[in-house]
């Protein structure tokens, strides 16, 4: 809750984050849980629906045990939705650094700049 009330708010008024990333601890609550949900829910309900949609004829009873063509197709889509709101949201979360880059150049580089890095002129 502290994360996501950081990102709502106190980020707008420049607070610094409640989370300080470790080697250990790279990623904040609100990171884990959405990366929990996405690989172990989203991920496994869009491939089954996926799926299904892609052999209908020899799954019939599987569709028609889940709701149906419609409630699938509409499962389906939602669940995509979801996905791609998570692709925009992850987008927007990496640009919040210092600068527009400082959290996606490590993405690439593997190698961070540390508060000492900047300070030292190191890059």
């Amino acid at each position: 809750m502290r994360q996501a009330f950081f990102y709502f708010f106190r980020y707008f008024r420049g607070d610094p984050s409640p989370h300080h990333a470790t080697p250990d601890n790279k990623f904040n609550p609100m990171q884990k849980s959405a990366y929990l949900a996405i690989m172990f829910v989203l991920m496994p309900l869009v491939a089954l629906t996926g799926i299904l949609l892609m052999n209908v004829t020899p799954l019939r009873e599987l569709v028609l045990l889940s709701g149906g063509l419609k409630i699938l197709v509409a499962v389906h889509f939602l669940l995509a939705c979801s996905l791609c709101a998570f692709l925009f949201t992850h987008i927007y979360l990496a640009t919040l650094g210092h600068t527009p880059m400082a959290y996606i150049k490590p993405m690439w580089s593997g190698w961070e700049e540390t508060e000492g890095d900047e300070a030292e002129g190191h890059h």
